[in-house]
């Protein structure tokens, strides 16, 4: 690989191929891009260094020292040299461009193409997505398969591989956990993560089964029928009443908004008319509502995107879709 670090002056950009993904984020690019173009084309060819940690003493109107907290570090972007979070003595910072190189040696190098990479929350979480042929079939709907690389430099996770299903019609995620399957693999920020690029090559096994099992399983709901009654109920059960009043448990008025929005995609949610009243149909009125619908909420200093995009990938969207599945599958 070619690309290597550098000094940027300017934010990180952040691309994609094809129509504008469901997270609204990034700059078009005319097709998949091999690692060089996608670090250049978004943004990533930059690093990050670890800088130890100091606390300031206050000492009055002289000029303050500092002192340097025992075993902490900051890690620092080194394009304009802003810490994005505190790590331990041993964590070992795992660089974009290497994220690039990891994904390569899974796939081969050069031939792994990546329809969307960039950086989140100012940098602390970056990721990128390679897009694997031979989509899966459900029906009349189409499923592109996709592999998910991200990487965190706060401190607060692991880098982490995750298979990403989107289906086409409606560029809504389906990554969820299936019996007997492996959804993620997680590697630790140490300096042994290289060792692990043996293990991760399984990547490319587990792949197949995964969309092979995803592909049977969403097959399977696409052949039960599910009536709007049962959808009612099933909205229900998702989203339980959780207010107290008088002692008796009622429907807030937000809950009672969000039963509503997703009973109404049931019907008139995109690509719904041809598997209309199946259970399939009543899985992808959820996974619209995540991607495109749920109200996320975020501090004021956070872009609302990277907001969306984190909860959907990893956090309370995330949950939720994988419950509508559980439900759905019994």
């Amino acid at each position: 690989m070619t690309a290597g670090i550098v000094i940027r002056d300017q934010k990180p950009l952040f691309m994609y191929a094809g129509q504008v993904p469901w997270h609204g984020i990034g700059n078009p690019v005319e097709t998949e891009q091999t690692a060089d173009g996608a670090i250049r084309k978004s943004g990533l060819d930059y690093g990050y260094y670890k800088s130890p940690a100091l606390v300031a003493i206050d000492v009055g109107n002289i000029t303050p020292q500092f002192k340097q907290i025992p075993g902490v570090h900051a890690v620092v972007r080194d394009y304009d040299h802003q810490p994005v979070g505190h790590v331990g003595k041993v964590y070992h910072i795992i660089q974009p461009v290497q994220c690039f190189d990891f994904l390569d040696s899974i796939i081969g190098e050069g031939q792994a193409v990546y329809h969307t990479a960039g950086a989140i929350y100012g940098g602390r979480t970056i990721f990128m997505v390679v897009k694997f042929p031979n989509n899966v079939k459900v029906g009349p709907d189409v499923i592109e398969k996709y592999l998910l690389l991200s990487n965190t430099y706060d401190g607060q996770s692991s880098l982490s591989l995750i298979w990403t299903p989107v289906r086409v019609v409606c560029q809504n995620t389906y990554e969820l956990s299936f019996k007997n399957t492996l959804k993620s693999m997680k590697i630790r920020h140490t300096a042994s993560y290289v060792e692990k690029v043996q293990e991760a090559r399984r990547v490319l096994e587990l792949t197949d089964q995964y969309y092979k099992v995803m592909e049977a399983k969403f097959n399977i709901l696409l052949d039960t029928s599910f009536s709007t009654n049962q959808m009612e109920q099933f909205a229900e059960k998702l989203f339980p009443a959780t207010i107290r009043t008088n002692g008796q448990i009622v429907v807030s008025k937000q809950t009672k908004r969000v039963r509503d929005l997703v009973q109404n995609l049931f019907t008139t949610g995109a690509g719904q008319k041809e598997v209309a009243n199946t259970k399939w149909a009543a899985l992808n009125a959820v996974t619209d509502f995540v991607d495109h619908g749920a109200t996320i909420r975020a501090r004021s200093t956070v872009d609302p995107k990277d907001a969306r995009m984190n909860s959907a990938l990893f956090g309370a969207g995330a949950t939720l879709r994988q419950k509508a599945y559980d439900l759905l599958s019994v």
